[in-house]
Order: C-alpha cells, then sequence, then structure tokens
C-alpha cells in the first residue's frame, strides 16, 4: 500500500500550505517528515514547493503574504467541476475562490462547505494528486472541526453521497462506499475566535519522539498524545501557527483508503 495513481470522486486527493515564511517551512517540513522539497511550475503568482518521500510527491506548500497566509488546504477529487459547483450553494455552501485551470494538471476551487469550513476541489486533468499515502512522512487522514456537525453532515452527503457514524461523543467517521475517507468533531473546547477547518495528519514512526522533534524544529504541540483505535497522535503548530496532527499507526495500519487493494 502506499502508492496512488487515481482517486475516486469525493475522495480527498492532495493538501497544500499557505505559510507565510516559505523558507521556515520549509525548513520544518523537510526537517520533521524527511521529504525533499523541490519547487515545481505553476501558473499562479509566486513559488510552489512539493515535498517528496521516496521521490513521489507527498504535499505541497506556496508563498504568500503575511495577510494572506493560511493554514492546511485538503483538496476533494471531483469529476465535473461545474456540476458540483452548481449544487454548492443549493446545499448551503458557498463558492468562495472561481475555479481555475492549472494547465496540464487539473482545476480547482475554494468552497466553504455547510458549517462555515473552507474546502479546496480538484478536477484532474493530468495530475491525480497525492501519489504516496498512509506511509512515514506523508499525509494519511483529514479532520473536519465544526460547530455545526448537522449542517456539515448535511451538506457532504447531499454533494459527495458520504456517510457519518458516531464513534466518540463529538466524534464521527466519515466514509464513501467501502472507503474510510476522514473524520469530523465539533469544536465544544475551541476557543470562540477559532474558525472551523480541515486538518490534515501525517505519519510519524514514533509518536514518543515526536513532541521534542516538533520542538526542536521550531513548532510546539498542541495537544498531547492520545491513544485512538488506529493508533497514538498528537496535534502540533508549526513556527507559523499552522495546525497539523501526527500519527503513529496502530497494528492494523492504514484505513480502508484509496491506496489500499479493494479500492
Amino acid at each position: 500500500m502506499g502508492e496512488v495513481d487515481r482517486y475516486p470522486e469525493g475522495t480527498f486527493c492532495w493538501v497544500d500550505l499557505g505559510p507565510p515564511d516559505l523558507d521556515a517551512a520549509k525548513r520544518f517540513y523537510g526537517d520533521l517528515l524527511g521529504w525533499r522539497i523541490e519547487q515545481v511550475e505553476s501558473p499562479d503568482p509566486g513559488v510552489y514547493l512539493v515535498g517528496r518521500v521516496d521521490g513521489l510527491d507527498a504535499a505541497g506548500m506556496h508563498d504568500h503574504s503575511e495577510g494572506d497566509a493560511h493554514g492546511w488546504d485538503s483538496y476533494i477529487a471531483v469529476d465535473d467541476m461545474d456540476a458540483t459547483l452548481a449544487r454548492v450553494g443549493e446545499l448551503g455552501g458557498e463558492v468562495t475562490f472561481e475555479a481555475h485551470d492549472i494547465p496540464g494538471s487539473g482545476r480547482e476551487t475554494i468552497i466553504t462547505d455547510g458549517g462555515g469550513a473552507r474546502v479546496c476541489l480538484w478536477q484532474e486533468a493530468g495530475y491525480p494528486g497525492a501519489r504516496i499515502v498512509n506511509e512515514t512522512g506523508t499525509w494519511t487522514w483529514s479532520d473536519l472541526a465544526t460547530r455545526d456537525p448537522a449542517a456539515a453532515e448535511a451538506f457532504y452527503a447531499g454533494l459527495f453521497g458520504w456517510s457519518f457514524q458516531q464513534l466518540a461523543p463529538g466524534y464521527w467517521s466519515i466514509s464513501m462506499g467501502d472507503l474510510l475517507i476522514g473524520g469530523m468533531r465539533t469544536m465544544d473546547q475551541d476557543p470562540p475566535e477559532t474558525p472551523p477547518s480541515w486538518m490534515p495528519y501525517f505519519v510519524v514512526p514514533d509518536a514518543d519522539e515526536t513532541p521534542g522533534r516538533v520542538a526542536e524544529f521550531g513548532g510546539a504541540v498542541i495537544v498531547p498524545i492520545r491513544e485512538v483505535p488506529g493508533g497514538r497522535f498528537l496535534l502540533a503548530a508549526d513556527p507559523a501557527g499552522a495546525i497539523l496532527g501526527l500519527l503513529e499507526m496502530g497494528p492494523a495500519g492504514a484505513a480502508q483508503g484509496v491506496d489500499s487493494p479493494r479500492a
């Protein structure tokens, strides 16, 4: 498992970061996750970098001014961008960045869901997304933090056919058919100014060693190690404050995802 060459519609396919200091982000993630980071061509203004694991694209980052910087974005694969966007408003969402083409790669846009969280959509035209997942140093999971889980569930169920199963108070798994693709949590204990968001998790080999490494490279642990059925995780902030999850997988390995032989 690990390598991916296609993403079914409605599955997450990519994550990227818009930090205020691209060089600092490059150092932090390169050191923490072992990425080899290289610049790639982009028609958009500014620099776009791709972090690679074993020579395969794992995640991206692009430079932003201080006022325009943002944390991690998660991308959902769609087969027909126009048809999908036509349903966003009907379901209580909003298109916040008009769809535009990345020549030779695909078409992208940004929307907010029924609970107010930002998420990106991607229609492949030569570039499917991350080519490696669920391996050390790669992205493995995305969690939605929302104050209105009912609105978020109605939105994604209507747009993609996702199903939600409550696993614990305030936490749901998200599936699409046989694929387990993410999770959702309530924000009951978050500061009131914290916006709803999607947050990615990246795989680490040893959760016990990870807090020290996060601090060593300039980040901070914001939620200490916790055990879940899928392993052990912690939440961290990078040097610019972007939040990410770090997961040591349990003995069962990755959840049933797009890199599974059955996907």
